[in-house]
């Protein structure tokens, strides 16, 4: 059940937005082991973000939550699959910060797992 949460700087077309949650939701796969009808990604874009005191004109934030606890070596492949997504896009690797919330609670379709 990861939830993806990105936040980007570019403004991003219909067909961008739905490439990059495409990629995002294979990565998810490929490094969770999650099937795809599980995954959610939310894209916010024309994001305001500044790192070092200054505005980045290319960065991203993306917050993954998901039911559980990942490994190291999970969190570790997927952020580089995110880093790959995103530098696709034009965002190089060091304007990119991903973070990870295990979440114990996780209600879907009316209850809880």
């Amino acid at each position: 059940m990861p939830f993806l949460d990105v936040k980007v700087t570019l403004k991003l077309n219909a067909e961008q937005q739905d490439q990059l949650q495409s990629a995002l939701t294979q990565a998810s796969g490929k490094a969770l082991g999650k099937p795809s009808a599980y995954v959610m990604v939310g894209i916010q874009d024309g994001y305001s973000l500044f790192m070092n005191a200054k505005r980045l004109e290319q960065g991203a934030m993306v917050a993954v939550s998901l039911w559980g606890t990942p490994t190291r070596a999970q969190c570790d492949s997927l952020t580089a699959e995110i880093c790959a997504a995103l530098e696709g896009l034009g965002i190089l690797g060091d304007k990119i910060y991903v973070s990870f919330t295990p979440v114990d609670n996780w209600g879907y379709n009316g209850r809880l797992f």
